[in-house]
């Protein structure tokens, strides 16, 4: 079991989601934290396509393997760029673990992943507008600290719904669209970001 999670880890690393899924049975599930399954290897490989689109440079590196007969635990370390379609470009680094099912021929038949989604929320999105003084002082300097907190807010929702949207692409499509408009926004009147 050793060698595959290794074989694993590499395809995470290789921006080639359907190597992912091919550690999976052909009816193999992944699911992440409470979401609900992606079940078989198109729906595996779009749930990976999602984390290497929000993550382009995306590393994983194996922490640990537990393994029982039939059953393993897989440690991983993920870092990376929010750097894809509507990324806020900040750094991520999160760990969790994989509960897996195996089957008798050593492919994955069930995989329950664990994160802290609120950490990786945070690290992406970094509440800018909720908590920034830089941020709070472009507001009262343009005029428009009543919507400082709305627009904070907003931000978060956007960030849950990119998160969201590893399960479900079309509201990471949506969300990432918002993001991209709004940069556009900016980037149009001048507003400086950073």
């Amino acid at each position: 079991m050793d060698a595959m999670a290794a074989a694993y880890t590499a395809a995470w690393c290789s921006q080639d989601p359907a190597l992912v899924a091919a550690h999976y049975t052909r009816n193999g599930s992944l699911t992440i934290n409470s979401g609900g399954p992606a079940v078989g290897r198109t729906a595996i490989t779009a749930s990976a396509q999602a984390f290497m689109t929000s993550l382009p440079d995306m590393m994983v590196a194996m922490d640990s393997l537990r393994v029982n007969q039939g059953s393993g635990r897989y440690y991983w370390t993920l870092t990376g760029t929010n750097t894809g379609p509507g990324g806020t470009g900040k750094a991520v680094h999160i760990s969790g673990y994989e509960e897996w099912t195996l089957s008798a021929d050593g492919l994955i038949e069930r995989s329950l992943g664990h994160f802290d989604a609120v950490e990786y929320a945070r690290q992406i999105r970094d509440r800018a507008c909720l908590l920034s003084a830089s941020m709070r002082r472009d507001f009262e300097r343009f005029g428009l600290e009543p919507f400082r907190r709305l627009t904070g807010w907003l931000e978060v929702l956007g960030g849950s719904g990119l998160l969201v949207g590893f399960k479900w692409p079309v509201i990471m499509q949506v969300s990432s669209g918002g993001r991209f408009l709004r940069d556009a926004a900016c980037d149009r009147s001048g507003i400086d970001e950073s």
